[in-house]
């Protein structure tokens, strides 16, 4: 029986291996199972349900094991995948399930295996919302008909990710495929529908030949004027400028007709813009900047100076740049427009690649990737005579015979760069080598990039908005000061006017704000770091603990009725008195309509009816030593804080320590969810992000 279920969600999250007790392998082996090194441990997972007519079965799956290393005998751990599949994450959340396992030795090895590949679903979407995808065809995005024709790369992606990610498939299953390996955590997840296996319903899929059948019967995209705006993956098809506002892990695709669309993101602080695809020429370029004035010739960084590293079936697939901090707006722009072009990108979170060495597995030098060493001299065959790599520049070419003759490198006067195409170095050598003069101050460059940094930075004739009044305003001839204070010349003289702290009433200058409001929160952290706090033991109670503490740990009003002038150095006279507190709570009640402890009578959440059943509940579960917890009722000004407590902590998951909030309710005058915010936000110190 495992009544300790865990969710792994982070480690290995798309796969169907679980991990158990060292105590069941233990078991099974004095019970005379044997094992085979060549073949997984099949076992059959069964969940049930606690109701109040006794458990009831859910559902049962067949699942195999990644490793014997808990120490609880009780406890399992199943991939997220697997929760996902039995429809019980809400339920295992809740605490409601329990399950049991008995081995499965009648899964037979599978020689045939035909998937239908449906599209992709973003990790993020599907956490938000896992029931919309639940044994449907339904995906964030279809795959395009030149994905699904390419017979190579998805049996050579099946090939990587299906038998080291699952055991067993069963026929109309729905699977995920992560793009990592051992179905680790990916941004980005392959849908397949399994629509035939042989010879049984349910096989393995480790250590057998396996004929794989691809069945193309799904509808490919439709054209870009066609299709829907509001999904992951976004086409916009108008003429006029317009801005949009992405989020992390959005997959954009763009065409020539949206030149005129401007993306922005709220921060770019530890963010990482990727192009995902895009022509063999590199047509399509991003150009950034801080506000939506950026374009092609106004901008403070492009993706020309992260040209791809990856091309693959004359399409360039892998360019990455890291965003500057703030707000970011770019735009799109392509250089040699054709109708068939398209550049998709996207926004996430800075990743550091740690190599780390593995004794049963090694670094292929063609592709970089880790490849178990069983399989590994097959794998550098194949990959060898498959992936070129640039000596120079290191850029890899799938799928072609040797790196193109019109590949091109250079490094002339800034950092190395290269390209494929004739066109790509025209480009190259007019954005980088050829003089240009800014249009509105007449000022002379060296170069397009060093003009269109000039103008998005520093032309005093160039509109911006000013930090301080927020106006579009001309940025006016720098000085001395404001280069030294990274001010334009308008935003210089706006700062030197005053205004006054809403926080203290002082007059300081705009552009010492900030700078001020930092010594507030220094102030409010010091002040925060010296108050100690810990909470009431009494569950019902919202308070914290004084300066003098007692025994117990209850709070002075919650003691106050336990108090004696007595010496009790042994507790006992506060034991008697706890002991008939319960006792009269449980039999006649505290009298209080709104009263909500579970162990009172007149909250209606007891159901204790006879003394005896009262005295054995008092004894066994109330008061068993040691005591960490009191149910003792409170008056209704308490309760309601304390509703009020709990539904911010569970609201604002995380953001503040439970003994904050406790602390911050009782020091409003008008207890509200909005109210606490707002005093925990200007005296309270949040949790650090894991």
């Amino acid at each position: 029986m495992l009544l300790n279920i865990s969710i792994d969600s982070s480690r290995n999250p798309f796969s169907d291996k679980i991990i158990l007790s060292q105590n069941v392998v233990r078991k099974f082996i004095d019970d005379g199972v044997e094992f085979t090194t060549s073949r997984p441990i099949f076992l059959r997972l069964t969940a049930f349900e606690n109701s109040k007519n006794g458990p009831v079965k859910l559902c049962s799956i067949s699942v195999s094991v990644r490793e014997f290393a808990l120490e609880d005998s009780e406890s399992v751990v199943i991939p997220w995948y697997l929760a996902f599949k039995m429809n019980i994450l809400d339920k295992i959340t809740h605490n409601k399930i329990f399950m049991d396992y008995a081995l499965d030795n009648s899964i037979p090895d599978g020689s045939h295996i035909s998937l239908e590949p449906l599209g992709w679903i973003s990790w993020n979407n599907l956490q938000q919302n896992s029931q919309k995808y639940v044994n449907n065809h339904v995906v964030d995005e279809p795959f395009t008909e030149k994905f699904i024709r390419d017979d190579f790369f998805l049996k050579s992606f099946l090939e990587a990710r299906l038998n080291n990610a699952l055991s067993s498939i069963t026929n109309g299953d729905y699977i995920l495929m992560s793009t990592n390996c051992n179905g680790e955590l990916s941004e980005k997840l392959y849908k397949f529908k399994v629509e035939g296996l042989s010879p049984g319903s349910t096989v393995s899929v480790v250590n057998t030949d396996l004929d794989l059948e691809i069945v193309r019967a799904i509808k490919y995209p439709p054209s870009t004027t066609e299709m829907n705006a509001s999904s992951s993956e976004r086409f916009i098809n108008e003429q006029i400028r317009k801005n949009v506002e992405i989020s992390i892990g959005d997959v954009i695709s763009v065409i020539p007709a949206e030149q005129n669309t401007v993306f922005s993101l709220v921060d770019g602080s530890n963010l990482e813009l990727r192009i995902v695809e895009n022509d063999i020429h590199e047509s399509g370029q991003i150009f950034f900047g801080s506000n939506n004035s950026v374009d092609f010739d106004c901008y403070s960084l492009s993706s020309n100076s992260a040209p791809s590293t990856v091309l693959r079936l004359q399409t360039n697939i892998d360019s990455r740049l890291d965003l500057p901090k703030g707000e970011v707006s770019f735009v799109v722009k392509f250089d040699k427009v054709s109708l068939a072009q398209l550049l998709k990108f996207t926004v996430h979170e800075k990743t550091s690649k740690i190599i780390t060495n593995s004794s049963d597995h090694k670094l292929c030098s063609n592709c970089e990737n880790w490849i178990p060493n069983t399989t590994y001299d097959l794998h550098e065959l194949r990959c060898s005579r498959n992936v070129k790599t640039c000596i120079e520049c290191s850029k890899k070419f799938i799928n072609v015979g040797s790196v193109p003759t019109e590949h091109w490198h250079c490094s002339r006067q800034h950092s190395l760069m290269f390209g494929d195409t004739v066109h790509s170095q025209e480009r190259h050598q007019r954005f980088y080598h050829e003089p240009q003069d800014c249009n509105l101050c007449q000022s002379h460059f060296q170069s397009f990039e060093l003009m269109a940094r000039h103008k998005h930075n520093d032309c005093p004739f160039k509109e911006h908005v000013c930090r301080f009044c927020h106006l579009s305003l001309l940025r006016e001839k720098p000085t001395v000061e404001s280069r030294y204070f990274g001010l334009s010349g308008h935003e210089l003289a706006c700062g030197m006017k005053t205004t006054e702290c809403y926080k203290c009433g002082k007059i300081v200058k705009r552009m010492e704000l900030d700078l001020h409001l930092d010594i507030h929160n220094a102030e409010k952290i010091d002040k925060a770091q010296r108050l100690q706090l810990a909470l009431c033991k009494n569950i019902n109670c919202c308070r914290t603990l004084g300066e003098v503490w007692n025994a117990q740990s209850l709070c002075d009003i919650c003691y106050g009725q336990f108090y004696s002038t007595q010496d009790d150095s042994d507790g006992s006279q506060f034991l008697r008195k706890l002991e008939r507190k319960y006792v009269i709570q449980l039999s006649r009640g505290c009298g209080s309509t709104f009263c909500k402890n579970l162990n009172c009578k007149s909250s209606g959440l007891s159901r204790l009816s006879t003394m005896p059943e009262i005295m054995n509940h008092v004894h066994k579960s109330l008061m068993t030593a040691p005591i960490f917890q009191f149910w003792i009722c409170v008056d209704e000004a308490t309760t309601k804080k304390k509703l009020v407590a709990d539904m911010y902590a569970e609201l604002k998951s995380g953001k503040y320590e439970i003994e904050w909030i406790h602390y911050g309710v009782n020091q409003i005058p008008v207890v509200t969810i909005d109210a606490l915010d707002h005093w925990l936000e200007e005296n309270a110190i949040a949790t650090p992000p894991k």
